[in-house]
């Protein structure tokens, strides 16, 4: 009889425990698999910006308040020697002088040169 009451006893326990986790999981919905799988990208991703070293660029990082968006805004603003070309070692900067060259646009003397770059950043619904 003493090992029934047991038995009943820790039953009724478990139940009572398995009753307030299904609560909880009821007050606290899960959320979006994607919203997620973005959030841990944008901290990891958040994280690596910030140890990078960007000399050749001033970089500004704006999160949306719920953290399912990202921008990040790069402002070059340089004086560049056409014959120094080949030292620039920014990819953006590259790509920029390669299109000035291929519009035959490049300036033969000094200039300064002016460019924002808009990287937007959400959650995918795939």
């Amino acid at each position: 009889m003493d090992i029934l009451k047991k038995i009943i006893f820790i039953s009724l326990i478990f139940l009572i425990f398995i009753n307030c986790r299904y609560k909880e999981e009821k007050i606290n919905p899960p959320q979006n698999k994607n919203e997620l799988i973005f959030k841990n990208w944008l901290r990891d991703t958040i994280n690596t910006l910030n140890k990078e070293n960007h000399l050749d660029y001033k970089r500004e990082i704006n999160l949306s308040a719920d953290s399912l968006s990202m921008d990040i805004v790069k402002t070059f603003d340089k004086n560049i020697n056409p014959e120094k070309i080949n030292k620039i070692k920014n990819r953006e900067l590259i790509y920029a002088m390669d299109l000035l060259s291929r519009n035959h646009d490049l300036p033969e003397d000094e200039f300064r040169l002016k460019l924002v770059i808009n990287s937007s950043y959400s959650v995918s619904m795939v």
